[in-house]
């Protein structure tokens, strides 16, 4: 249907006197805009059609209503226009049959098409040729026209129904009615674009401010929400946490920490338990992050203590907070083991680990979706919070009058692992959490964390809610301030890191234990031999406040935690408790609570003793550093452990460990693998998009499974066994290459893996280091940030090989921090090997760094005093020129990456220092510090094991699967040969003396190994593959 129609004008046609005149019904576009709701969430406010409005106002018969106004307004046209519509199909009957296309595929399209102010002629015309072209709801958001937008076809537009304004309106509008449902089967929602509307109303112009972004108390539109437990016809309340972690304008941190907890969010929604908040959505839009969660209607714990009346502990009180602190320990139980729902009583647990439950089910997706279980702890996800405190556990009351249901939220540092800590010999991420509430392993870095340390920051809580319930929210208050030595600037924590000779050791903070001790001596809840509050307390000082951990079984890595020598004067020492133990001595305790008076005695509480700081406490206290360590001479009955050697972990036991100062980069586990599109994009304007798409481009087979993944989804995921893997693999490319890339992998145990994606990255969980990396081609435009890079890496030598590279350093260049120190030429002078035959103004230089080989087998190409064999490799001859034809391979291709790199001159050692007798080594030798720390760029031959190698020759190809599923842009799922560590640090070459001391002067270096090309300077690291990777 082709045809150009001008905007019809034309007055209507005065009707026959005598033809009754009938009341018209009003315009639905009217009914539309007076159905409009605002949200508030947004600056400025914004209005939008809710889904209820939708449906009920764009039924069949009110769509066909408005195309039938179509007779109307043609009788009103002039000629000649009026005779070419005529003769469209445009009659009654091709109406209503558009009308119920409408319906069903482009009820959206025709509400934005109406609100554009079409007459009805070319309101009939615009949607007929919108159904020709298949232009449906879901074709919608309409974003762009120009180049490189081609989701769309151009032709749509270019009648001249659409003028620039309408075109305009048409954009604007359509938000209005792409407004997201949020429903319980929907974890993830991708809104690409920042014009999408929120349906909230914000409840508090005032969001909480927390660590990482704000929290909005929100109400969502009952039209919008489709949530299990909650009412479908009315609107809710909901918190909506905003992440922001800003680096300029860097998003990665931001969308990392998102995607981080959007993954751990997603897998403690499957515990389902009745203590823990679940995460009702993880949200992108544009590049904004946002989670939403059911709202605690009485705020947090640390609010209750802040804001309830308190007129003194009562039974019920009491009951509450146990039985709570019960619910919460159930909680860690499944958050430790991985158990499904509110846990009974008695779990058996490995001994020798922290809490290992005894075989839990791991659930494994075959191909036909079909799930099968698998017995095996060693694959049990274990997820740890990492900073629990009163903040962090959400009172929900609803009906209640009492303290409600607590539950533990904010799992933003949460951490999950596939294998137990003591079979982690790889240090883990979740360091930071609420410093009053660290437990003291933290004071050692060298140490992987342990789920053990959210049970100290439950023996913290539960020592403030007994003081809290005893003597009030003021007396808490004084708590921390007599921890902190009166002196609130000053850190508060329940422990301090005592110096005994040359090594240290955790104590429980001395106040702390003061407390303690006086409400077990003083508080008369506590006097009796049997009550509540005491066997509440005793489990605090005994189970949770407890700074050694249990040991365990003695494994091949370097994490084991060894016996702990008992505290000065005691003869036993204590370990501190696990999740399952600290549920079940709370078990004991409710057992007890029918017995009379175990609650709380009656009688007057007036003249109860409050604990005050001991002399003694105070000024040991307050002398001690912020950093909550103070000297003690050490007990006579300790030396002897002196002589034990330290183990690296705080456990009671002196001494601790100190890495030494290296020149090697922290372990590869320590690295963030980050997308950097902006530096992709250079290069792609460089080097254009087609030497960035595999060539040929083939399509490659997926199974059912592989074929239907959303790889997209915040909290993606798939768990498989290498068995069905290997038996799919000659039918599915994917399940092959992940069958060849986990084959040997360590992590997996018993067959089962599991897969994760971070970032552009996925990862075999237990594993910090990717297995797979995710690349996007130049047109794919996935709805999050994906890696742009190359899925088969550039020819060495060939023209965009040495783009990458010459980008490399212009981007380095162009960086403020290392302006004015790259490539310094006010140096002694120094001997360099001229590239080029013309004269340059530039000084700069680059610096070989490579291996002389076996010197005994073949003799090195280097500069003589004297050339005794005639070759004319003397110092002489050589200052006449160098004959290019004889250099080894190495040095070629030095020669040629230097020229490539538009530098003039290059430094190599063997030629530049004169070997051999009467050599000037010892004197040349001095100045290899400003050779290096000068140098414009240092190019190390890490292939390479001798002269004669070279380091310019061909790479294996990786491989690599293609994914274009329909209408989807290409993308690939490729191999990871980002291996920076492997290739480089423990390279060969690396194993020289001289190269770490070359590399650790190197302002920056491009290293070629056998598997691609490395760019390291003072920000990090680049590989070939455009992978970005910093500390």
């Amino acid at each position: 249907m082709d045809f150009s129609v001008s905007t019809l004008n034309g007055e209507e046609e005065e009707d026959d006197e005598d033809e009754e005149e009938e009341e018209e019904e009003e315009p639905l576009v009217n009914r539309i805009l007076h159905s409009f709701v605002i949200s508030n969430f947004h600056d400025p406010d914004r209005d939008y059609l809710p889904q209820g409005c939708l449906s009920s106002l764009l039924t069949r018969s009110s769509i066909a209503s408005e195309l039938h106004r179509f007779d109307a307004e043609l009788r009103a046209t002039p000629e000649p226009k009026k005779s070419k519509i005529s003769k469209m199909s445009c009659d009654t009957k091709s109406r209503e049959d558009l009308a119920e296309w409408i319906a069903e595929y482009a009820p959206r399209i025709f509400a934005i098409v109406l609100q554009c102010e079409l007459n009805p002629v070319s309101l009939v015309i615009v949607m007929s040729f919108f159904r020709d072209k298949k232009f449906k709801d879901k074709s919608l958001p309409l974003i762009e026209l120009s180049p490189p937008a081609d989701t769309f076809p151009k032709a749509l537009w270019k009648t001249d129904l659409w003028t620039s304004i309408k075109l305009h309106n048409f954009r604007e509008k359509q938000w209005k009615c792409l407004v997201p449902v949020f429903s319980g089967d929907q974890y993830t929602h991708n809104l690409e674009y920042d014009k999408y509307i929120f349906p909230f109303t914000k409840e508090d112009e005032n969001p909480k401010i927390g660590a990482f972004g704000f929290v909005y108390k929100v109400r969502v539109h009952a039209d919008h929400q489709k949530l299990a437990n909650m009412s479908l016809s009315d609107e809710i309340q909901v918190a909506i946490k905003e992440i922001q972690i800003s680096r300029g304008n860097d998003k990665s941190g931001t969308n990392k920490a998102w995607e981080d907890e959007a993954r751990a969010l997603a897998g403690v929604n499957q515990l389902n338990h009745a203590h823990i908040i679940r995460c009702v959505a993880a949200i992108r839009r544009g590049d904004n992050r946002y989670f939403m969660f059911p709202w605690a209607d009485g705020e947090s714990l640390r609010d209750y203590w802040d804001k309830a009346k308190w007129e003194g502990p009562t039974r019920q009180m009491i009951l509450d907070a146990i039985q709570q602190l019960r619910g919460l320990a159930d909680a860690l139980v499944s958050l430790h083991n991985n158990i499904k729902g509110n846990t009974s009583r008695h779990i058996e647990v490995d001994s020798d680990d922290e809490e290992s439950a005894s075989n839990p089910s791991v659930r494994i997706r075959n191909e036909d979706n079909e799930i099968t279980k698998h017995r095996e702890i060693a694959n049990a996800k274990h997820i740890r919070h990492g900073d629990l405190k009163p903040e962090n556990i959400l009172r929900f009351v609803g009906q209640s009058t009492g303290l409600g249901t607590l539950k533990i939220a904010d799992m933003g540092i949460a951490k999950q692992h596939i294998v137990a800590t003591r079979d982690r010999s790889h240090l883990t991420s979740t360091r930071h959490g609420t410093i009053r509430y660290e437990a003291p392993e933290t004071v050692d870095i060298s140490s992987p964390r342990s789920r053990l340390y959210d049970i100290w920051s439950m023996g913290c809580i539960t020592l403030e809610f007994i003081i809290w319930i005893l003597y009030g929210n003021d007396e808490l208050e004084n708590f921390y301030v007599q921890v902190q030595g009166g002196d609130k600037q000053r850190l508060c924590q329940y422990y301090e890191v005592l110096n005994v000779g040359q090594a240290q050791r955790a104590e429980i903070h001395p106040v702390v234990l003061n407390w303690m001790t006086h409400i077990e001596k003083n508080d008369r809840e506590c006097r009796r031999e049997k009550s509540a509050i005491r066997d509440l307390l005793t489990l605090v000082r005994e189970k949770l406040l407890v700074v050694p951990l249990p040991p365990n079984r003695a494994s091949d890595t370097s994490g084991g935690r060894r016996f702990a020598a008992p505290e000065f004067g005691q003869t036993l020492t204590r370990y501190r408790a696990n999740a399952v133990q600290f549920r079940d001595a709370l078990d004991e305790i409710i057992a007890e609570v029918a017995k009379n008076n175990y609650l709380l005695l009656e009688g007057d509480r007036e003249n109860m003793p409050l604990p005050r700081l001991r002399p003694s406490i105070s000024s040991s206290s307050s002398s001690s550093t912020n950093t909550q360590t103070r000297e003690r001479n050490q007990p006579p009955d300790l030396r002897g452990l002196q002589l034990r050697p330290p183990t690296g972990v705080l456990t009671g036991l002196p001494g601790t460990l100190r890495r030494p100062t290296d020149y090697t980069l922290p372990p590869m586990e320590e690295w963030d693998f980050c997308v950097d599109n902006l530096f992709a994009e250079s290069v792609r304007s460089q080097v254009g998009s087609k030497a960035m798409m595999p060539s040929p481009r083939t399509q490659s087979k997926l199974c059912n499974r592989c074929q239907a993944l959303d790889l997209w989804g915040a909290s993606f995921q798939f768990e498989d066994t290498l068995t069905a893997l290997l038996l799919r693999a000659e039918l599915c490319d994917l399940c092959d290459l992940i069958s060849k890339v986990c084959n040997k992998n360590k992590v997996i145990k018993n067959d089962i893996l599991q897969i994760v994606r971070k970032q552009s990255n996925l990862m075999l969980t237990g594993d910090p280091y990717p297995v797979l990396s995710i690349v996007r081609s130049p047109e794919s435009k996935p709805p999050l940030s994906i890696q742009l890079g190359f899925p088969e890496l550039p020819h060495a030598q060939s023209d965009a090989f040495y783009a990458v590279l010459r980008l490399w350093l212009q981007n380095c260049n162009e960086d403020e921090a290392h302006k004015g120190y790259v490539g310094i030429t006010k140096l002694p002078v120094l001997r360099l090997v001229e590239t080029k035959q013309e004269r340059l103004s530039s000084s700069e230089y680059t610096a070989l760094s490579h291996p002389w080989g076996d010197t005994r087998t073949y003799e090195p190409f280097s500069t003589l005093r004297k050339d005794a064999s005639r070759k004319k490799h003397d110092i002489e001859h050589f200052k006449t020129a160098i004959p290019e034809d004889q250099l080894p391979a190495t040095f070629k291709d030095a020669v040629d990456c230097t020229r490539r790199l538009g530098v003039q001159y290059l430094w190599i050692d063997s030629i530049c220092i004169i070997q051999g007798p009467g050599g000037d080594f010892n004197e040349e030798a001095k100045k290899m510090e400003d050779v290096f720390s000068g140098a414009y760029c240092v190019l190390a031959a890490s292939r390479a094991s001798s002269q004669r190698d070279g380091f310019l020759g061909s790479r294996q190809r990786r491989d690599y699967v293609t994914f274009a599923r329909g209408d989807e842009k290409p993308f690939y799922i490729c191999k990871t040969i980002d291996n920076f560590s492997k290739d480089v640090i423990e390279g060969d070459l690396n194993k020289r003396g001289w190269v770490l001391q070359e590399r650790a002067l190197a302002r920056r270096t491009i290293y070629f190994t056998a598997t691609q090309t490395y760019f390291e300077c003072g920000k990090g690291v680049r590989c070939e593959t455009l992978t970005s990777m910093k500390k």
